[in-house]
């Protein structure tokens, strides 16, 4: 269902609560207020009341699928990754990406320190209750995410290996977590010839992460496959700072300055550039290509390039 078509129930007791209002309006003065006053202030309770909890009818699982904009060319998606219990940092991001009105937006793990941390959910479904409800909101688990039980409630349709589908486009998120032999299986299974791959855990990164025994697995074992299946991106997070890796035809991606505390970098075969900088990267999906511009917290441009398919 196209995403405005989503709006018209709200607009509809919109117009309704305003109606009441001018009819109150007309209420002889007294000190009670009038039914339809009271009408009005409980419509208006209404309407404020989801906003302010993690309401899973506003999650992934209501609003994920497979999107073809009626008339939108070229399509926008908002990406970023770890957030965690940056907020203030977190909310000026998310100011950022509403700016633009994504088609989807795509978060790449880590939203709380821990998985079972409830109030650091809450306040999650607050800083992105914008974006959640206006566009489909889709996530990888990480590994702050463990253990899972909280994150399978509210995504129940995303958790391990799943896939998206935007305007052509496969976004094939792998759940390197639970095992990369089974993510690479799944890859092989799901790729289309316009897929872009999406981890939590780096396949290629200057960051500290480079020596985590998935990131290793990773490297040894995603790299062959993704050039066979002729993937040209990767997204992932974890290594919190900015980074684009080129190795043979192939850009990977990490962007996962989201708000949580940033990492120094070092360095490794085919960096192009790095940032340790908090930022989200603005993807414009076309026909022929997709083009990342990555913004930082000011919105000062910190990397742009265009990716043919």
């Amino acid at each position: 269902m196209p995403w405005y078509r989503r709006l018209i129930p709200a607009a509809i007791i919109l117009l309704t609560v305003g109606s009441l209002y001018l009819v109150s309006k007309q209420s002889p003065g007294s000190s009670t207020p009038s039914h339809n006053q009271q009408i009005v202030d409980q419509f208006a309770q209404a309407l404020s009341a989801p906003l302010l909890q993690p309401a899973i009818t506003t999650n992934a699982a209501a609003l994920s699928g497979t999107i073809k904009p009626d008339s939108v060319s070229p399509v926008v998606v908002a990406i970023y990754g770890d957030s965690r219990d940056g907020d203030a940092i977190h909310r000026e991001l998310v100011a950022q990406m509403v700016a633009v009105h994504p088609a989807a937006t795509i978060h790449l793990g880590d939203v709380a320190d821990t998985g079972s941390d409830v109030k650091a959910w809450t306040t999650f479904w607050k800083i992105t209750a914008t974006l959640r409800q206006t566009a489909p909101f889709w996530i990888v688990s990480g590994n702050h995410e463990l253990p899972i039980n909280q994150f399978a409630q509210y995504f129940p349709d995303q958790v391990g290996n799943h896939f998206e589908d935007i305007d052509g486009i496969r976004f094939l998120f792998l759940d390197l977590e639970s095992g990369v032999a089974k993510a690479v299986a799944y890859l092989q299974a799901h790729a289309t010839d316009r897929t872009i791959v999406c981890t939590h855990e780096p396949v290629l990164t200057a960051g500290p992460h480079q020596t985590d025994s998935i990131v290793k697995e990773a490297a040894q074992l995603l790299p062959a496959e993704l050039q066979r299946l002729s993937i040209k991106l990767v997204l992932s997070g974890h290594d919190h700072a900015y980074q684009r890796i080129v190795q043979q035809g192939i850009t990977y991606v990490v962007t996962a300055g989201g708000g949580a505390a940033l990492y120094n970098l070092g360095d490794i075969s085919g960096l192009v550039t790095k940032a340790k900088s908090y930022h989200w990267v603005e993807a414009t999906l076309t026909a022929a290509a997709i083009k990342l511009q990555v913004w930082d917290q000011s919105h000062q441009l910190l990397d742009a390039v265009s990716i043919a398919f």
